[in-house]
């Protein structure tokens, strides 16, 4: 290899090595920061919960009504979510 193409094989794999640092860095800040936590949470139960999208049409949503026991899966849900919301410190948030 000549000179240039080891200089640019150093320069990349710094690159590369300065991405993954910042990357590791910015997970190990969103770990701690709460709102982040509580984002992550929420994201993670939501889905399961196979809420279906608002349609234009009131007959579709209508028919996509969920049961019972499921609504009341979804009511415990949003729930438990605002309580963590109302418990959050709004002081640190920008």
């Amino acid at each position: 290899m000549d000179e240039f193409t080891i200089q640019l094989v150093l320069v990349r794999f710094k690159s590369v090595l300065l991405l993954c640092l910042l990357t590791s860095l910015l997970n190990a800040q969103t770990a701690k920061d709460p709102f982040q936590k509580l984002i992550n949470d929420f994201e993670k139960e939501y889905i399961p919960l196979n809420i279906p999208a608002l349609e234009l049409s009131y007959v579709n949503n209508l028919k996509n009504i969920n049961s019972l026991e499921e609504l009341r899966e979804q009511k415990r849900f949003f729930l438990k979510n605002k309580k963590l919301l109302e418990q959050l410190s709004t002081q640190n948030l920008s």
